[in-house]
This record gives C-alpha cells, structure tokens and sequence, in this order.
C-alpha cells in the first residue's frame, strides 16, 4: 500500500504544468518602468529694453526723454550740433527729468591760488585778465564718471540746442555717479525760463569774467550781477545760507542763483549758489561766496584766484565770519541745461 501511494504521489507531481525533479529557477525580475515624461513649457525671461547706444541725432536728454520715454537717471549718449558724439549724466526724473548735466566746478586744493586743475579760473597762477576763460570757449576737459573728483565740461555746455533753465547740485566729491542724486544735500533748478535762446556759454561770452584793469580798487561800487529766483529740489534756504560764513549770510538773500557780480576790486565771478546779493549790501565781498571767474592777479588780489576764488575767508584760516562751510568746500557743484 505504501508503495502504490508513492508512485501516486511522483504521477501528480509530473503532470504537465507542475514542476518534476529540482525547482524551477526563478523568473528574472521585470525592467523597472520607464519614469513618467512631462513636457515643460520653454523659459522665457522679459529683458529690460537697452538704453540706446547711439542717439540718431538726439543732442540733450530733454530730447532722449521725449523721444523714447526713458525715466531712469544715468548716462547715456547724445551727440551735439556739430556731430561730436559723447556720454553724458542725464537726470530723467526731477520735475519731469530731461536735465542734461554739462559741467561741474571741482576744487583740487582750496588752499591753492589758481594751481593746476583750476580749470574755471586759471592754471598755474598766469597772468591773464580772463584766467583759461573757460567758461566762455568751446574747449572740453574731464570725464562725466569723474564729475565729483576734477573739474568737467561737456560740448553740451556750449551746444546750440535752446536752454531754458539750469539746475544746480552740490555733491560730496568722490561720490560715484549712481549715488549722486541720494548724496546731494543741495539741489534746486530755475522756472522762469530765464535762458531762452542763451546758455552760459553765450552769457558769459556777452559779458566776459575779465577784470577790469582800469576799475578803482578804492571804488566802494559793485555789480551784483543777475540773480534768478530757485525752486528746490533737496534743501532749502536754511541750507543754502548754512554753507557761507556769517558775515556772508548777512549781506545775501538765499532762494536765488546769481550769475556774474563784480567785487569792488573790479575781479568778476561766475555763479554765486543759491543766494542773490542784497541791494542793501555794502561789503561787495563777493569772492567768499562766488565761484569761477576771471584769472590770477598780483599782489592781493592774487587770493582771490581759483576755482572756489576766496571760499577759505582771507586764506589759512583768516577773517572767520567769511569763510565757507567744510560741506561747500568739500563737494563739487554740478550745472545741468534743461
């Protein structure tokens, strides 16, 4: 009995479909599914439009602004009337933007006496009436990047194109340019359209920062020159009061920018910032608070040379009440056309 149920039990076990004799290996392990694929939309990325490289023309960021709409402050190419291409510091948002920035005044050593780089005076202490009369000639110095640390002249300053207005900085030196709007504490710019049809170029070619030779120096009278009423953009009139002496401050008027007065000594100036003289001043000191102008004279009246003239009071720390703040002498003075 027992052997009939083992030889029924080997019969079952090699039916087809069971395995007989050793197992059967197992069946290889199935290829791991493809992972999923999942189509991505292509990257787009939305660049800022470039600022022009050339202008087609375009001579002042009045222009520039007009014609593309650009509101961002920086440095852009323009090129002038006679078709000089060149950068230049264009402020595209105060009080509509459009300021072209044409010069700055920069004084390398307020202690010097027309010394090298006193290029809105005279270089190197030469006897000449009208200094290097920069300002009023076509020459062009400087760079627009290095506008708060040497003295800059751009061909817009003395271009055809019609100037209205002027707008006026001061700015600590060595200040780079994307920093010069926040680090101004001065700003302000004229409204009333006094130079239509001129610059101060033409101004200054019309009356010329030339001493006069034959003036009396006992002569008590002065010229107090052309004073145009100022609308702040940064400051106020505290401010501007706060960067001459205290005798400075009693015979001018702050609100005003005043172009070319001519001291009792018969010297000329080029810009006073932000104060006009008072009819009722006496003292015609106008080399404390006025900068540029004519060239290096004996004697002296030889203190008076530079591009910040006599900002120091009397020179090496004299007469106090005349001297001009650290914060004025230490910054460069910017003019923008409009």
């Amino acid at each position: 009995m027992f052997f009939w149920s083992v030889l029924f039990g080997v019969f079952l076990a090699c039916l087809p479909g069971i395995s007989c004799g050793h197992p059967a290996p197992p069946a290889p392990p199935a290829p791991p599914a493809p992972p999923p694929t999942t189509t991505l939309p292509p990257t787009t990325t939305t660049l800022p439009p470039p600022r022009p490289s050339c202008c087609g023309g375009v001579s002042t960021c009045k222009e520039l602004k007009d014609a593309l709409g650009i509101d961002e402050d920086g440095i852009y190419h323009l090129r002038s009337t006679d078709g000089y291409e060149y950068q230049a510091y264009c402020d595209m948002t105060t009080d509509g933007g459009g300021w072209t920035l044409v010069a700055s005044i920069h004084e390398n050593n307020i202690k010097g006496r027309c010394t090298v780089d006193d290029l809105w005076s005279s270089q190197q202490g030469r006897q000449q009436t009208n200094g290097d009369g920069n300002w009023n000639n076509r020459v062009i110095f400087g760079t627009v990047e290095g506008a708060t640390s040497e003295d800059y002249k751009n061909p817009g300053y003395y271009d055809d194109p019609i100037v209205r207005n002027i707008a006026v900085w001061h700015v600590p030196n060595i200040v780079r340019m994307p920093d010069w709007k926040d680090r101004a504490y001065l700003r302000y710019h004229t409204t009333n359209d006094y130079f239509a049809r001129n610059n101060l170029y033409k101004v200054f070619e019309d009356n010329r920062l030339e001493r006069n030779l034959e003036r009396n120096v006992n002569d008590l009278s002065c010229q107090r020159g052309t004073a145009i009423p100022i609308t702040y953009d940064k400051g106020g009139n505290a401010v501007a009061q706060s960067m001459y002496g205290s005798l400075v401050q009693v015979e001018t008027e702050p609100g005003y920018v005043t172009l070319r007065p001519v001291n009792r000594n018969g010297v000329p100036f080029a810009i006073c910032s932000g104060v006009k003289i008072k009819d009722s001043s006496s003292a015609c000191s106008f080399q404390h608070y006025c900068v540029g102008g004519g060239g290096f004279q004996s004697g002296d009246l030889a203190r008076m040379c530079g591009d910040f003239n006599n900002l120091d009071g009397k020179g090496e720390g004299q007469a106090p009440g005349w001297i001009a703040s650290s914060t004025l002498t230490d910054s460069s003075i910017f003019i923008f056309y409009r």
